[in-house]
C-alpha cells in the first residue's frame, strides 16, 4: 500500500523536538539522539519502505526536497500564503494569524498554518495522505513553470487548476503538524531539522550513496536498486556490506542525461592545513577558473541533438547554453572521421568568457549577459551590451566516460592523457586547465605548491584545487584511503594576511525572515538579515558634518555568513538603536534595486563590520562591484561609520583587485611568496611556543597560584617555625623549633593557650602581593582543633628576606650568625606593623 505521509511527518516532529529541546542539548547528544531517531523509524517501516507498491522515488524526493532542483514551483512563502488562503478560502482574522510570520517570535508559515488549522484536528478526514499523492501535486505545479526542467515540464497534467486549489484539496485531509511539513516541504527547507543526507541514504539503502556519486537522480539510482541491484538487502551485516559493495561497483557505469556526481572538497584554511591534508603523495595542481561548472554528455545516436549540458545544480541548461553548442562540436571534431569516439562522453568543464581584444578570460559577472536562465537574461538591467570581441568559452579539465570506457575509475593523469587526445584546443573556444604535478614527498614541494598559488592569482585566477595523481575521480567501493580534492582560495587561507579582499562597511539596517530565524539556533532573534552600506558623501560629512547619505550595495544572510557571537550582539544592541520612522533618520538612504530587498529598520547609528569577500564582482542589476560571497569577519564596536569604506572607496579596491598588478609577474609573485612563507613561519612560531611544557617555560604568577599544594614542594625551602603561645608574645618567651620545610609563606603552628596567634585579614596591597593567598585561604579548616596550624599571611617576600638576613649575617665573619629567635621576634614584629596598616 502507499506510504503514509503522516509516517514522514511524525519523523520530522520527532527531530524538530531534539533541536528545540529546552534547555538545548550538547552537539554530540543531539547528533546521538538524531541518529537513534532516524534509524528506528527506518526499522519500524522498514516493510512499507521496501514495499513493492511504494514510490520510493517519491519518498526521496519527500525527505529531500532541495535535491530536487528541478522543479521549480515559483512559491516562496508571501505567495504561498496567498494560494493557501485562497484555495482554504480563509478569513481575515485567520489570513492575520497567517501573516504573523512575518514578525519575530511567531515561527515560520508552517508555525501558523498550523495555529489556523489546530482547532479542525478532531474533526474526521476523507481518508489519509499518501506521498505519491503529495508528489503528483508538486509535480503538476512544477510542470507548470518555465523554470522547471525540461523533462518536468513534459510531463504536464492536464488539470487546469491553480496551485491553491490543488494543495487545499490536500491541507484539508491533513492535520495541523502534517500542514505545517507540507509548507516546508514546498519552501524546499525543514528548518530546524537540517536532515544528515549521508546518514538517512544509508538507512534507506546502504549502497544509495555511493549510487548517487556518478548517477545523481534519485530516479536512476531507484532504477539501479530496484534492477541490476533488486538482489541486494536494503540493510546487511557490515560484512556483508563490504561483499555486496564489490559486486556493485562492477555493475556501475555512468549514464548518458543523468548528472554524475561530484567528489567532496576540502577547502585548506592555511597552508600547514593543506599540506596536512595531501601528505606525502603526489597530486595534480589544476587552477580554479572563475566561471560556471558545466558537464557535457555527448550521444552520437541522438544526431543533430546529441549535445546535452547539465549545470552544477543537475539542471538541463542545454538550450541556455546555445553559445557553446558550436565550440564544442569543433573541439570534438563531431561529425568528422577525427572523431575519438563512437557513441558517447562525458566531459567536464568550466564554462567561462573570453575577450579576443584583450586575449585574456572575463569577470565573471559578464556570463549572465551571454547565458539565458530558461529563455530570459536575468540581472543584466544595469549591464553594457555583449560585444562581439567577447563570447563564450569552455576550459576543459576532466573526462568521465568514452564509449565503454568507464576512465572515471582511471587516475588523474590516465585521465588528462584521455582528455588531451579527445579535445582540439583552440585558444578563444575550447582549452584544457592548467595543471602540474607534484611530489609531496620532496622537500622543495611546499615552496612549489605556493609559487604555482601565486601565479595563479596573479593571472587572476580563484585559485588552485588539488587533486590526488594516482587516484580515481572518485572510487565507486569506497576502498583506499581515496580523501578527495583540495579547493586553495585566498580567500579561505588566513596566510595570506592582508591580501585578502577585506573591507569595512556600515551596518545600516535589518530585516527578519522566518526561515533563517529557525536556522540560526538563538531564542528571540530580531533580525537575520542585515544591509550594509557605503558612504556616497564621505568627505562631506567629515569636513562640513555634512547630513550623511548611504547606498545599500549588499545584503548578508546569518546561516553561514556571520558568526553567532556577532549575530547576538547585533540583535541585543540593534534594539537600542532601530528606528522604524524614516523622519526621525539621522541620515538618507539612496533608493535601492531588485534584488536588494528592503529592510524592516533602520539603525540610528550605523554598526561597522569587517567584511571578507572572494573577489568582486558587479552584483545583478547593479553599477558598481562588491565583494563577491561577503561574509562577516568582526563586528567593531569601537569604529565609527565615517571610518568605513565609502562607494568611492569601494570601487578603487575592486579595480585594484581585479585588473593585473603594473609590476612585473616575477616581482608580484615573489612578494606574495614571500609573505606567504613569512605567516606560515609566523603561525608555526606561535604555536610552538602555546605548546611549550611548563617546566621550560616561564609561569605567570596566575598560574603559580592554582598550583596544588602537592607540587609546593618544589618551591623555595623556608624556615618552619613552632611556638608555645602558652605564654605571651609580649614577653617573646618562645619554644623555638626551627626546620627546613617546603612551607611558603611562613606556616606557625601553635597550641591552644592563653593568648592565641590569631592573624587579622590582609589589606588590599598584602592580598595582591601575596602570591600563596588563595591557596592558604582555602587550606584554613573550618573548626578550631585542639592543635592546629596558623598560616602566617605575610607577604613571601618578607620570609625571602628573612632568609637573606640569615644568609647574610651568616657570611659576616665580624658579626656571629642570628638565632632563631631573633629571627622570629624580627618577623612577628614586621607582621604586627603590617595588620597595624591593614587594620587602621
Amino acid at each position: 500500500m502507499p506510504f503514509r505521509f503522516s509516517h514522514l511527518c511524525q519523523l520530522l516532529e520527532s527531530l524538530e523536538e531534539i533541536e528545540r529541546h529546552d534547555p538545548p542539548l550538547l552537539r554530540d547528544a543531539r547528533r546521538d539522539r538524531v541518529q537513534k531517531t532516524v534509524v528506528a523509524w527506518f526499522r519500524v517501516h522498514r516493510r512499507s519502505i521496501d514495499a513493492p507498491d511504494t514510490d520510493r522515488v517519491a519518498l526521496l524526493s519527500s525527505l529531500f526536497p532541495e535535491r530536487r532542483t528541478d522543479r521549480v514551483y515559483l512559491l516562496q512563502a508571501p505567495r504561498l500564503l496567498q494560494a493557501i488562503a485562497r484555495g482554504l478560502e480563509l478569513r481575515s482574522e485567520k489570513l492575520a494569524t497567517l501573516n504573523r510570520f512575518k514578525s519575530p517570535g511567531n515561527g515560520d508559515l508552517g508555525d501558523c498554518l498550523a495555529r489556523v488549522l489546530k482547532v479542525h484536528d478532531a474533526e474526521p478526514r476523507l481518508g489519509y495522505v499518501s506521498v505519491e499523492e503529495v508528489d503528483a501535486v508538486l509535480q503538476d505545479i512544477a510542470s507548470k513553470v518555465r523554470f522547471s526542467s525540461p523533462a518536468v515540464r513534459t510531463r504536464k497534467s492536464l488539470s487546469n487548476d491553480s496551485p491553491g486549489h490543488l494543495l487545499a484539496a490536500i491541507v484539508r485531509r491533513l492535520k495541523s503538524f502534517e500542514a505545517k511539513w507540507l509548507v516546508r516541504m514546498i519552501l524546499k527547507d525543514y528548518a530546524p531539522v537540517v536532515l544528515d543526507q549521508q546518514h538517512v541514504l544509508r538507512c534507506f539503502h546502504f549502497l544509495l550513496p555511493a549510487l548517487l556519486k556518478f548517477q545523481d537522480t534519485f530516479e536512476a539510482a531507484m532504477h539501479l536498486i530496484q534492477g541490476p541491484l533488486g538482489e541486494f538487502p536494503s540493510s546487511p551485516d557490515p560484512r556483508s556490506q563490504v561483499v555486496f559493495r564489490k559486486q556493485a561497483a562492477e555493475l556501475l557505469r555512468p549514464q548518458i542525461g543523468v548528472k554524475v556526481g561530484r567528489p567532496s572538497f576540502h577547502k585548506a584554511r592555511s597552508l600547514k592545513d593543506c599540506l596536512r591534508t595531501v601528505g606525502s603523495r603526489k597530486w595534480a595542481i589544476e587552477r580554479k577558473y572563475d566561471g560556471e561548472y558545466c558537464e557535457i554528455h555527448i550521444d552520437l545516436s541522438k544526431g543533430p541533438d546529441c549535445i546535452q549540458i547539465l549545470s552544477k545544480s543537475g539542471k538541463d541548461s542545454t538550450q541556455d547554453r546555445q553559445g557553446v553548442h558550436g565550440w564544442i562540436r569543433e573541439a570534438l571534431r563531431l561529425g568528422t572521421s577525427e572523431c575519438r569516439f563512437k557513441r558517447t562522453c562525458i566531459l567536464l568543464g568550466e564554462l567561462v568568457v573570453y575577450c579576443d581584444k584583450e586575449r585574456q578570460i572575463q569577470a565573471f559577472h559578464k556570463i549572465r549577459k551571454h547565458v539565458s536562465r530558461s529563455g530570459s537574461f536575468l540581472g543584466n538591467d544595469a549591464d553594457s551590451q555583449a560585444h562581439e570581441h567577447e563570447h563564450l568559452m569552455i576550459v576543459y579539465f576532466d573526462v568521465l566516460m568514452v564509449d565503454e570506457e568507464i576512465t572515471m575509475r582511471l587516475p588523474h593523469r590516465q585521465r588528462r592523457d584521455r582528455l588531451r587526445d579527445l579535445i582540439v584546443k583552440k585558444r578563444g573556444s575550447a582549452v584544457t586547465a592548467e595543471w602540474k604535478e607534484i611530489d609531496f614527498a620532496q622537500v622543495t614541494a611546499e615552496r612549489t605548491l605556493v609559487e604555482q598559488f601565486a601565479c595563479a592569482l596573479y593571472d587572476r585566477c580563484e585559485g588552485l584545487i588539488l587533486k590526488p595523481s594516482d587516484a580515481p575521480y572518485f572510487p565507486l567501493d569506497n576502498a583506499g584511503d581515496w580523501r578527495g580534492f583540495v579547493k586553495l582560495k585566498a580567500d579561505y587561507m588566513i596566510d595570506m594576511g592582508s591580501d585578502r579582499d577585506v573591507a569595512d562597511f556600515a551596518v545600516v539596517g535589518g530585516s527578519y525572515d522566518a526561515q533563517q530565524a529557525l536556522k540560526s539556533g538563538l531564542q528571540n532573534i530580531s533580525w537575520t538579515t542585515f544591509h550594509i552600506g557605503c558612504l556616497i558623501n564621505k568627505e562631506a560629512v567629515l569636513r562640513f558634518q555634512a547630513r550623511p547619505s548611504f547606498r545599500v550595495v549588499e545584503v548578508i544572510h546569518q546561516e553561514h555568513c556571520i558568526p553567532k557571537p556577532d549575530l547576538e550582539a547585533l540583535n541585543r544592541l540593534g534594539k537600542f538603536r532601530q528606528e522604524t520612522d524614516s523622519l526621525h533618520r539621522k541620515f538618507d538612504l539612496c533608493p535601492v534595486r531588485y534584488p536588494i530587498p528592503p529592510m524592516d529598520v533602520v539603525f540610528r547609528k550605523p554598526f561597522v563590520i569587517e567584511v571578507l569577500g572572494s573577489g568582486y564582482v558587479k552584483p545583478p542589476n547593479q553599477d558598481f562591484f562588491m565583494l563577491r560571497h561577503p561574509r562577516v569577519i568582526k563586528l567593531h564596536l569601537d569604529r565609527d561609520f565615517t571610518e568605513t569604506t565609502c562607494i568611492d572607496e569601494l570601487s578603487s579596491l575592486a579595480e585594484k583587485a581585479r585588473n593585473i598588478p603594473e609590476g612585473s609577474e616575477s616581482q608580484e609573485t615573489g612578494r606574495l611568496v614571500k609573505k606567504i612563507m613569512a605567516n606560515r613561519r609566523e603561525r608555526d612560531e606561535r604555536s610552538s611556543m602555546r605548546t611549550t611544557p611548563q617546566s621550560t617555560a616561564s609561569t605567570s604568577p596566575s598560574l603559580r597560584r592554582r598550583t596544588p599544594v602537592s607540587h609546593r614542594a618544589e618551591s623555595t625551602q623556608l624556615p618552619k617555625v613552632w611556638i608555645d603561645t602558652t605564654k605571651t608574645l609580649s614577653s617573646h618567651e618562645c619554644v623555638v623549633e626551627v626546620s627546613r620545610g617546603a612551607v611558603s609563606p611562613l606556616q606557625v603552628s601553635a597550641t591552644q593557650g592563653e593568648r592565641a596567634f590569631h592573624p587579622p585579614p590582609l589589606s588590599s596591597s598584602t592580598r595582591e602581593n601575596s602570591i600563596e593567598h588563595r591557596n592558604t585561604k582555602e587550606s584554613q579548616p573550618t573548626t578550631r582543633p585542639q592543635k592546629r596550624t596558623i598560616d602566617v599571611a605575610a607577604d613571601q617576600c618578607l620570609a625571602l628576606s628573612a632568609r637573606k638576613k640569615v644568609q647574610k649575617t651568616a657570611s659576616n665573619a665580624d658579626l656571629p650568625p642570628l638565632s632563631p629567635r631573633t629571627i622570629l621576634r624580627n618577623s612577628a614584629s614586621r607582621l604586627t606593623g603590617i595588620w597595624a596598616l591593614g587594620n587602621g
